[in-house]
Formats: structure tokens, C-alpha cells, sequence
């Protein structure tokens, strides 16, 4: 937590340094960047000095088939950030041809306050994963589903939480990033934030599930969630509902390909649990 905090703490002050007080511009705000992980990476490598310290670096570490193993199981969350590129040029794409520049800064808005919830929802899921995947190596099953619902609860709460200050206060939220004198742009985007964001109660359960999913090595549903959910059911909604429903169309797609990819989802994770109980040596 303290390397994390002041690797990104590190890069906030660098690039009010760099870019306001030193006018580097783009430089410096990509050198601000660059230093935030070092310094994050400086404080986790002093980890291994320590006596509390139970690692050691070996020369005999290359082991092929666990290699595989390690790429198999990451390949899900790999398509997934991967596709968040693709997703955006889509996005912008359609909303141009639909609706125009202001949708797009409107979409870049959004984009950045979802960026932040989907943080959240990434930290809950990834601080269960060593819980989940441990036990589930142990077979203690049911360590593993009491994790998983706390980790669901959480992140329902969060979810709910931020969809509630959406409701609430969208004009403050979406004022910070618009200068005040832009009326129509702010309501445009207090509009299209209160459709886009009711998909994150959809969003916080995805995450989890993945995450879940991953931590069992469950590789092919893993993999299977992050194509539904990342990419085929958003350019499937990009490609249907913009012509029925114009913009409003492309603000409900998110919601779309993440209620539709739980839809197939849970089922699939009941018939999981059932198999993991029938192991379990609890």
C-alpha cells in the first residue's frame, strides 16, 4: 500500500511540476508518469533486504509448463485491457456519426470517472484473489465461497454508492472536468452519466466473478467473460442500438454487454460451485 500510494502520489506532484511549473507540456507529463512506477517499484524491492523477508531470488526458476499455465490463466484479463482501446475507438466512432464532438467529450468524461469505480472494483477483486485461489488449493471450499460473497458485497456496495453520487450530484462531478461557462455541455453529460453508469452494479459483480474464476483456474470461462464483457456484446450493442435509439443507444450498451454477460455467467458459476463443494474436504 505504501509503495503504491506514493508511486501514484509521485506522479500527481510531477505532473503539476513538470507540465504547470516547469512547461514541459506532453514530456513532462509522460516523464511523470514513468517516475511513479519507479519509485513504487524502489520501495517493493527493499522488501527483499528485510529479515521478515521468506523470498529469494534462484537461478533455477525456468519451468515451461508452468509458464503456460501462467499465460493460460492470464489470458482473460489480457483481451480484457486490451480491449479497453479498441472499445474507446468505438466508441468515439459512433457517437461521432450519431451525435457529434460534444458526445465525444461528454464520453471522454465519463470515461475517466468510470476509470476511477473500475479501480475500486479491480482492488476488491484482486485483494480476494490470494484468499480465493489459496483455499481453493487447499480445498477448503468453504473459505472460498464465504470470500467470494464478501468480496460481491463489497463491491455491490461500492457500486451502488457511486451510481447514488451520480444521481445526487452529477453536476458537480461532471463541472469539474468542464469549465462552469458551458452549460449545455455539462447538462449533455449529467444526462448521458446517469444512463451510462446504472451499468456499474452489472460492472462490480463482472469483476468479481472473473477474478473468481481466474483465481480457480477456471481458464476458459475466464477467458469466455472477458470477450463477452470486453468486447463482442459492446460492438454488438454499438452496432444495434444507435440505430433504434440514436445516442441514448450507445450510453445503454455498456449496461447491455455487462447485464447480458452476468446473464450467462451465473449459471455457470452455480454449476462450478456445486462441482467444488462435491471436492471440498471440509
Amino acid at each position: 500500500m505504501c509503495a503504491a500510494v506514493c508511486g501514484n502520489a509521485t506522479n500527481i506532484l510531477f505532473d503539476w511540476l513538470f507540465v504547470s511549473v516547469f512547461q514541459w507540456g506532453l514530456f513532462g507529463a509522460a516523464a511523470a508518469t514513468a517516475l511513479g512506477p519507479c519509485v513504487a517499484m524502489s520501495i517493493w524491492i527493499f522488501h527483499y533486504l528485510l529479515k521478515k523477508n521468506t523470498f529469494k531470488f534462484t537461478k533455477s526458476f525456468w519451468d515451461l509448463s508452468l509458464f503456460q499455465r501462467i499465460i493460460k490463466n492470464g489470458a482473460g484479463t489480457f483481451i480484457l485491457e486490451l480491449s479497453l482501446g479498441c472499445v474507446v475507438i468505438f466508441f468515439n466512432i459512433v457517437l461521432l456519426d450519431v451525435s457529434g464532438q460534444d458526445a465525444v467529450a461528454v464520453f471522454a468524461i465519463i470515461s475517466n470517472i468510470a476509470y476511477v469505480g473500475k479501480g475500486i472494483f479491480n482492488g476488491i477483486s484482486q485483494a480476494a484473489q490470494p484468499m480465493l485461489s489459496v483455499n481453493y488449493g487447499a480445498r477448503k471450499i468453504k473459505r472460498v465461497q464465504a470470500t467470494l460473497r464478501t468480496a460481491l458485497i463489497c463491491a455491490l456496495i461500492f457500486s451502488l454508492g457511486c451510481y447514488l453520487l451520480i444521481l445526487i450530484f452529477p453536476r458537480p462531478i461532471i463541472g469539474f472536468f468542464i469549465n462552469s461557462s458551458d452549460a449545455g455541455l455539462i447538462d449533455h453529460g449529467v444526462w448521458a452519466a446517469r444512463i451510462y453508469f446504472i451499468s456499474f452494479v452489472f460492472t462490480a459483480v463482472n469483476t468479481v466473478l472473473m477474478y473468481y474464476f481466474q483465481s480457480v483456474e477456471s481458464i476458459k470461462v475466464t477467458t469466455m467473460i472477458a470477450l463477452m464483457r470486453g468486447l463482442i456484446f459492446i460492438l454488438l450493442g454499438l452496432a444495434v442500438f444507435p440505430k433504434f435509439l440514436g445516442e441514448l443507444g450507445v450510453w445503454l450498451t455498456i449496461t447491455f454487454a455487462e447485464a447480458t454477460t452476468l446473464l450467462i455467467t451465473l449459471p455457470i458459476r452455480r454449476r462450478l460451485d456445486r462441482m467444488l463443494v462435491s471436492e471440498s474436504i471440509e
